[in-house]
């Protein structure tokens, strides 16, 4: 194999469904955002428990993108759905509290704590998913 055929295989098993996946990520991230800012700002919520319950509303989005788009080559969704949540659970739990260290001990705007966290953990996410949750 030629170092260039090596190379396009490297770029289309990963660099490719990192692309796709960062495509819906950014389309949860504005959701995400929007949602927050209106849970926050027209609903009156505290900026955690809008941004938990935010987190919450795109875990239907996320996996059926997911599934469909980046990792279509597995199968049994059921228990793929199952390792889903307990890695989003716990990875939305760390975003939490890295959002809550950025917003109250910091002091940056809870917007843009979300945005940071946000973006801290997209690899993390994608890493996880195509290891343990999509395989």
């Amino acid at each position: 194999m030629s170092f260039a055929n090596r190379i396009q295989d490297i770029s289309n098993r990963n660099l490719k469904p990192f692309l796709t996946f960062s495509t819906g990520a950014a389309t949860a991230f504005v959701l995400n955002i929007g949602l927050l800012y209106l849970a926050v700002e027209w609903v009156g919520l505290h900026y955690l428990a809008a941004y938990v319950g935010v987190q919450c509303l795109t875990i239907v989005y996320g996996f059926l993108f997911i599934h469909r788009f980046v990792f279509t080559d597995s199968e049994a969704r059921r228990s793929m759905l199952f390792r889903y949540i307990v890695a989003l659970l716990a990875i939305t739990v760390a975003n939490t509290l890295t959002v809550r260290l950025f917003t109250e001990a910091i002091g940056i705007y809870y917007l843009v704590s979300a945005i940071v966290s946000t973006c801290l953990y997209l690899i993390v996410k994608f890493v996880v998913y195509r290891r343990f949750v999509f395989v």
